[in-house]
């Protein structure tokens, strides 16, 4: 980018967080017996908060000019469809989402508005209590954090299905979004940046639940589903010998229920 287009754009970007009273962000009170100051006055903010990932390119210098803290809304989240059954589809993104939260939290960001979901989806459940815990401590990995999660949700009674629990979560995501790099040109093509935010169905709106276009192009191609279908397979064959090995309260069958569905989305769609 040209320098002149990058003062531009950090000029606008700044002025455009200008919306966020509505958010509930407060301003800085004035120095005690002093006037109020570019960093305290009425247009001052404790917080300002980037919806999307449309700046990560120069997060750091952006966050140096700014007289506040700054946050995101993480790098990767699903926005989930209202219309679709809760525990339709098996998307965890715990890995991309808490190396990003680290890598943001290493440039200065000190605030997220973590996007959450459907608590009875089995991967949106993991999603947040991983994320949660990124946020009070980026120091910590994602495996570790994982961990975790499944010892307090799944109750594995031993550590070796503790680990196949997590070992399937993250299969889970790297078979799906494992296949981005190869569609990153189509993204640029058609966003001009790789999504942070995505959707099962791209039209959020409508009364009936919508295609299942998160398994399409651009989000994925034909051999992108086929390295998701053969993901899910292998989880789907390995949850049998997980039964009578956790206390899960019914959710090694969520997340059965969850990957057959998505496969005959997938066998549909070919």
């Amino acid at each position: 980018m040209q320098e002149l287009n990058r003062r531009d754009f950090l000029a606008t970007a700044m002025a455009g967080a200008a919306w966020l009273p509505a958010a509930g962000l407060l301003p800085r009170p004035a120095p005690q017996g002093g006037k109020p100051t570019p960093e305290s006055g009425p247009n001052a903010y404790k917080y300002r908060i980037a919806f999307g990932a449309w700046i990560n390119d120069m997060r750091r210098e952006f966050i140096r000019r700014l007289p506040c803290a700054y946050g995101t809304s993480g790098r990767l989240w699903l926005y989930p469809d209202a219309r679709w059954d809760r525990s339709s589809y098996f998307l965890p993104y715990v890995k991309r989402a808490g190396e990003a939260l680290q890598a943001q939290f290493a440039d200065g960001v000190r605030g997220c508005l973590f996007y959450q979901g459907p608590v009875s989806n089995p991967g949106t459940e993991v999603n947040i209590p991983v994320g949660g815990r990124a946020l009070a401590d980026a120091r910590r990995s994602v495996a570790d954090t994982l961990a975790e999660v499944i010892e307090l949700y799944y109750r594995p009674k031993t550590a070796e299905t503790r680990r196949q629990l997590v070992d399937i979560f993250l299969r889970a995501e790297e078979a799906y979004f494992g296949n981005w790099p190869r569609q990153r040109e189509l993204f640029l093509k058609l966003y001009g940046f790789v999504p942070g935010e995505f959707k099962l169905d791209q039209n959020l709106w409508g009364t009936s639940p919508g295609p299942a276009t998160f398994l399409k192009e651009p989000m994925l191609d034909a051999a992108g589903r086929q390295d998701y279908k053969k993901g899910l397979v292998s989880i789907l064959r390995e949850l049998p010998a997980l039964e009578g090995r956790c206390d899960d309260r019914g959710r090694l069958a969520r997340i059965k229920r969850a990957v057959i569905f998505t496969l005959n989305l997938i066998n549909t769609i070919g």
